[in-house]
């Protein structure tokens, strides 16, 4: 029978910038999304006969993440949203899954949004993308 992991303990932690570095999670998080992409160099030509052919080890690896949660008074949510009033303004931080799979490196803002419905309460939404090498350590 397969284990299930729990979407609920993956984690974004925004880290303190300063020497050693320490790590707090983002306050108020509901949704943390992780993509890694690999942007493949086409070297397809006539003597490809007829199929796309990519350049082995070429290119460059991106990762995404979002995030969505509601705001409270986390002071390490406050910090994120000073961050991203300073165009590509670069920080540390981690993502960490259930099973201990672990992403750390630099990252910077994308896009952040803020949202105060009138039934509801403030909700934020962001994405940031990395900047340089993303350390993977496999958890367990």
């Amino acid at each position: 029978m397969p284990t299930y992991r729990k979407g609920r303990t993956a984690l974004l932690k925004y880290g303190s910038q300063s020497s050693p570095e320490t790590y707090s999670t983002v306050g108020g998080l509901r949704n943390v999304e992780l993509s890694v992409s690999a942007g493949p160099v086409d070297v397809t030509n006539k003597d490809s006969g007829g199929f796309q052919t990519m350049l082995p080890s070429a290119g460059v690896t991106k990762y995404d993440v979002t995030a969505q949660g509601l705001f409270d008074d986390s002071t390490n949510l406050n910090q994120l949203i000073l961050a991203s009033n300073v165009p590509q303004s670069a920080f540390n931080a981690q993502i960490i899954f259930d099973n201990g799979d672990t992403y750390t490196g630099n990252w910077v803002i994308v896009t952040l949004k803020r949202t105060g419905n009138y039934d509801g309460a403030e909700s934020y939404d962001f994405s940031i993308a990395s900047s340089g090498t993303i350390v993977f350590n496999a958890g367990g």
